[in-house]
């Protein structure tokens, strides 16, 4: 893995992330998990893999002026790509990358619990007293 690659993005979105800054070590990197599939995708060695299952799909939208004529015409090649399965073969091809990871590893994670929570319990409590 190349870390100074992956750093540049991290720098990007340093609320995401939890990097040992002594050993460039990157720990987890939370972000939106097209663009952390991709990444982890691209990654020469495969060591980077994202766990767990997506939070939520939302999808991504294609803007048009308003009374676009074309806005129905592309309703339909949308939902005909999808429904052929066209759109997931172009995600396949062009976001997943070469690295296929193991069947063997790990590919979820434990559970939050309160004690990852602590902290901010903490600040709520602290803040609630201020007050």
């Amino acid at each position: 893995m190349n870390p100074w690659a992956l750093l540049g993005t991290i720098c990007q979105y340093k609320t995401g992330a939890t990097f040992k800054w002594t050993t460039l070590q990157l720990d987890a990197f939370i972000y939106d998990a097209v663009v952390l599939d991709y990444q982890a995708g691209k990654d020469a060695d495969c060591e980077l893999m994202t766990i767990g299952k997506w939070s939520s799909m939302t999808g991504y939208g294609i803007g048009f002026p308003k009374n676009s004529p074309h806005v129905q015409k592309v309703n339909q090649l949308m939902l005909q790509y999808h429904q052929k399965g066209d759109l997931e073969r172009l995600q396949n091809f062009w976001l997943t990358g070469a690295c296929i990871h193991s069947s063997n590893s790990q590919t979820t994670s434990e559970p939050l619990g309160i004690e990852n929570f602590m902290s901010a319990f903490f600040l709520l409590g602290v803040g609630i007293v201020s007050l």
